[in-house]
């Protein structure tokens, strides 16, 4: 599936890093201009520092045109994940398909240690999602409990490991 991309950064796009990837590797682009909104962050010579807890929206220069019933899902890296410590703060985060606007990720700060985020660096990944839209249909109470009497399972939130049998 093609979606059109602006890219006002100076990183080449992204792209898968195999054939069978899931997820496309997306870079942190940071310039003079760069604000940085968070916590406990800032900005420095062109690096955003993130302290041990905290988190800052790092921008991409990305911005996406997004088929509709499709979103574009913000998941962290595994590797700066277990090496770093860095995850993204709302994931998965969601890129609507009306959204245009520059693509950022919330990037948090889980170690014990400060994380320095370079223009270029690797910061998280995308991948593509196809979101089937929902209609809600009402139904009795009675017809909630008769569905709940035909399944094997006891309990309700945290429950899914907890069978009658």
């Amino acid at each position: 599936m093609k979606v059109k991309v602006y890219n006002e950064s100076n990183n080449p796009l992204p792209k898968y890093a195999t054939n069978r990837s899931a997820g496309m590797d997306i870079q942190a682009f940071i310039t003079n201009n760069t604000k940085v909104k968070g916590q406990d962050s800032f900005i420095q010579d062109g690096e955003i520092t993130i302290h041990a807890g905290g988190w800052a929206l790092i921008p991409t220069g990305l911005s996406m045109v997004i088929p509709d019933n499709y979103e574009i899902q913000i998941r962290p890296k595994s590797g700066n994940s277990l090496k770093k410590g860095l995850i993204v703060l709302n994931s998965p985060g969601t890129i609507d398909a009306d959204y245009t606007f520059e693509i950022g990720v919330i990037a948090w700060n889980v170690s014990k240690e400060d994380i320095i985020i370079k223009s270029g660096d690797y910061i998280a990944q995308i991948v593509l999602n196809r979101i089937p839209q929902i209609e809600f249909v009402s139904i009795t109470q009675e017809d909630l409990i008769a569905k709940r009497d035909n399944v094997n399972r006891i309990g309700g939130f945290g429950s899914s490991n907890k069978n009658v049998n």
